[in-house]
Order: C-alpha cells, then sequence, then structure tokens
C-alpha cells in the first residue's frame, strides 16, 4: 500500500487555498474594472440621449438659451452646426460660449451619414490630450430653409479613466496584501485541516492492518467528524465480523468434526470387526448413514442461512391460509406421536390469512415445531396453534420441556449456537433458529421466545392479516 505523503498532502492543500484566492482575486480585477467601465459609459451614454431630447424640446422656443446653457453646465460641450457648414451655437460645459475643445469632435460631414437615418447618430472621437476618448450623441434638431441645423452634444471619458486608473493602483496594493493574508492562513488552514486527515489516514491504515481496536480523532470539524465516526463503526464491525469468523471457524469445525469422526470410527469397525455379521455391520451402517444424513443436514442449512442473510433468496409473495402451511409442516411429525408416543394439541383458525412466501414460512414453522418436539419434556406433550389476534395472524408453539434461562433467550436466535444443557437430539445442528429469525425478518414479521427454567418454552411469529 502507498504511504501517504502527509507534507506533500499539505502543501497541495497550501496550494489549492492560495490558487484559489488568486483566482478570486483575478476575477474581482477583471470584473470590477470591466463594470464600472461598462457602467460608466452606459449612463453617459443614457445622459448625453436625455440631454440632447431635453435641448431639442425646447430648441427655438422660449427660455432656450437658458436651457441650452443649463444642460451644457451639467458636463456637456454643444454645439449647433447647419448644414451650409456655419457654426451657430457652441458652449463648453460650464456654460459659457467656447469653440469645440477639439477640432475634429464636430465632424462636418455629418450630414451624408444622417441621410437614411431617424435623425440620430452616435460616434466616438479619439481624445490624444488625456489619452481618453469622446462620446459624440448626433440628432437633428430643425429645418430652416431647407437646410438641416444639427445639434452635438459630447462629454470625455476622462473622469472613468483617472478612476479607473486610481482604482487600478489601489486594487494592486489590496491585492498584494490579500495574497499575503491568504498565503499565510491557507498555510494555516492547511496545516489545521491535514492534522486530522493525517490522523485519520494513519489509523486507517492500522484498521486495514487488523487493529480493531483503534479510535479515529474527532472534534475537528462536522464533516471529518461524521467520517471518524463511520470509521469507528467499521472498526467495530469489522471486530464484530472477526469475532463471529472465529466463532463460526470454531463451531462449524467442530460440528463437522464430530460427524466425521463418527463416520470414520464406524467405518472402521465395518472394515475390521462388523464386516462379517450382518446384524452388527447393519448397525454400524445405520450410525454412518445418520451422521451423513446429519453433516449434509448441516451444510445445507448453513448455505440457506447464508443465501437469507446475503439477500440473494427472492421471497415469492402470495396470499394463503397460515394453517395450511402450519399442517403440512406437522406431516413430517406424524411418526412421533403415532409411534413415539408423543402428543400434539392443535388449534388452528383456517380463516386466519397471510401475505408471504408460503415456502419460508412453513419452513420457519417446521423449524419452530421441531425445536418443540426436542426439547419437551418427559410427559412428550406440544401445542401447536394459529389464530387471530390484534389485526394479525399468529403462529405459536409451546413445549413443556427445561425452559431456557433469560441469558440464553439472548442468544437463541445467533448462528451455531446450541442450548447443549437441555439438548436431547444430537441431530441438532445450531442454525434452525437463525434460519427462522432470518425467514420472519425478511416478511418483516414479530416473533419472540418467551420461557422460563423448569416452565417449557412459547415460541411464536405474526405476521399482518389479509
Amino acid at each position: 500500500m502507498k504511504r501517504f505523503d502527509v507534507h506533500s498532502f499539505r502543501f497541495r492543500l497550501w496550494a489549492a487555498l492560495v490558487g484559489f484566492a488568486v483566482l478570486v482575486c483575478g476575477l474581482m480585477w477583471v470584473v470590477q474594472i470591466t463594470t464600472i467601465r461598462t457602467t460608466y459609459e452606459n449612463d453617459r451614454i443614457d445622459r448625453l440621449k436625455q440631454a440632447g431630447n431635453i435641448i431639442s424640446s425646447t430648441y427655438g422656443r422660449e427660455g432656450f438659451a437658458e436651457s441650452l446653457r443649463s444642460v451644457a453646465r451639467s458636463g456637456f460641450f454643444i454645439q449647433i452646426l447647419r448644414e451650409d457648414g456655419v457654426l451657430l451655437r457652441s458652449l463648453g460645459n460650464d456654460g459659457a460660449d467656447a469653440p469645440p475643445p477639439q477640432e475634429d469632435l464636430v465632424d462636418y460631414g455629418i450630414f451624408a451619414r444622417l441621410d437614411g437615418t431617424d435623425g440620430y447618430y452616435f460616434y466616438r472621437v479619439p481624445d490624444t490630450v488625456h489619452d481618453s476618448e469622446w462620446l459624440v450623441q448626433v440628432q437633428v434638431v430643425a429645418l430652416q430653409d431647407g437646410l438641416r441645423e444639427v445639434l452635438f452634444t459630447s462629454t470625455n471619458m476622462v473622469p472613468v479613466s483617472t478612476t479607473l486608473s486610481m482604482l487600478s493602483s489601489r486594487f494592486l496594493l489590496v491585492t498584494a496584501v490579500v495574497l499575503v493574508v491568504a498565503t499565510v492562513l491557507a498555510f494555516l488552514l492547511a496545516s489545521n485541516l491535514s492534522r486530522p486527515i493525517t490522523q485519520i489516514t494513519q489509523r486507517a491504515l492500522r484498521l486495514a492492518g487488523g487493529d480493531y481496536g483503534v479510535d479515529f480523532p474527532k472534534g475537528s470539524c462536522t464533516e471529518l467528524d461524521h467520517l471518524s465516526h463511520a470509521l469507528d463503526t467499521a472498526a467495530t464491525e469489522f471486530s464484530n465480523t472477526e469475532a463471529l469468523r472465529r466463532d463460526l471457524i470454531a463451531n462449524v469445525s467442530h460440528d463437522m468434526r464430530t460427524p466425521l469422526t463418527m463416520i470414520r470410527a464406524y467405518a472402521e469397525m465395518v472394515q475390521q470387526i462388523s464386516g462379517a455379521d450382518p446384524v452388527k455391520r447393519e448397525a454400524h451402517l445405520d450410525v454412518i448413514v445418520r451422521e451423513t444424513e446429519k453433516l449434509t443436514r448441516f451444510v445445507n442449512e448453513t448455505l440457506d442461512l447464508s443465501r437469507l442473510l446475503s439477500g440473494t433468496m427472492e421471497l415469492n409473495m402470495e396470499v394463503f391460509a397460515l394453517a395450511e402451511s402450519v399442517e403440512r409442516a406437522l406431516g413430517d411429525f406424524r411418526h412421533l406421536w403415532e409411534r413415539e408416543g408423543y402428543r400434539l394439541f392443535l388449534s388452528l383458525d383456517r380463516d386466519v390469512l397471510v401475505r408471504g412466501d408460503r415456502q419460508q414460512l412453513e419452513r420457519a414453522a417446521f423449524n419452530l415445531i421441531s425445536n418443540a418436539f426436542n426439547y419437551t419434556g418427559g410427559d412428550k406433550l406440544v401445542y401447536v396453534g394459529v389464530s387471530r389476534w390484534a389485526g394479525e395472524g399468529l403462529f405459536e408453539v409451546i413445549d413443556t420441556g427445561g425452559g431456557i434461562s433469560t441469558e440464553q433467550l439472548r442468544e437463541i436466535w445467533e448462528r451455531y449456537y446450541k442450548i447443549n444443557r437441555f439438548d436431547k437430539n444430537a441431530a441438532s445442528t445450531g442454525v434452525g433458529l437463525s434460519i427462522v429469525k432470518a425467514i420472519l425478518e425478511l416478511h418483516h414479521a414479530r416473533y419472540s421466545a418467551d420461557s422460563r427454567e423448569g416452565e417449557g418454552s412459547r415460541f411464536w411469529f405474526a405476521l399482518p392479516c389479509e
């Protein structure tokens, strides 16, 4: 596994943060300078149009001269040119009579350009003195004796150029300060962020190496706390899985070793002792067959449990009478009460309908009934019932055996767990109740076991009625 380079990670994080600061400053520079110039220019053009409209609306009327000077004093240069080339009026931006501030500001060829227009024209003139430009709005304001009289309203962009120059110099200073501060803060932030990440990474490597007792640091930030909590949970689950794996190997090896030992021992007895004695040979072969069946059942149940727990077993859901499935499950135990004296009490409500996988629920009922026959008391009494209770179909099976302690009740649903104290059936695999649990949880059924030592046991599950 590649070693985690703390210094490289910290440098990349620092570089990323500084790069982000540079990018933000650059974007602010471009956006601010561009926006200021564009906004100012659009504002000046709009004011040129407004000034031209004011002059045009009062042209030739009483008070025109005062209106003209008032508009000029608001920051505009105004000239009025007649089509024969005569300059009728020329005012500076102080409202006083004055020549045009720049010779080429008034375009004497404008009348040709106005042909084919609606009487308006706009153009720019470079300001070579101030390294700026003039904005000029042209419009026809009158027609006298067949000659057009044209209004030139102009303004200079020098103020914005000066402002932009001043802003640029100030912004350069601000940018330099921001970058220095950002560099320092990025270094501190990178160090602060990399420290818990480094600790988490190092401890995750220990976790990967099998150290499930490792503890992940918390308190740096919410996201890292969530990550630490998730890794703590993973460590706990890994630890539980490892414990389960060891228990599984121990239990499976024990449960497989016993029948294999018996099979080998009786096979050797047949080979060396009872081969010529038909009676003993048959007895020994019966033992071999029973142990083989026990081993086969153990392997099959383990595989079925693995399929149930992994979610690869699909349920065939349907509505059916729960009592009918219980009766089919009971059919396999008929020989117990017919030949071995077991007593079975039944109470089956055939109107109880539930939705589920008929075959799997029948298997769950079979396992619970099998346990009851295995562990019932000397009176060999077993009760099996199906009834309707609070809107649910209730299945229950009761035995009169020695009961189960409170401590054991918490363990009986776990894989490969056996209650050895009361296990009278050597064929028990310790998987049956785990299969029942997996089937019922796939159906989202309620289930439980009630028992007291010396008073027998009651196992039950319930599904919503249809």
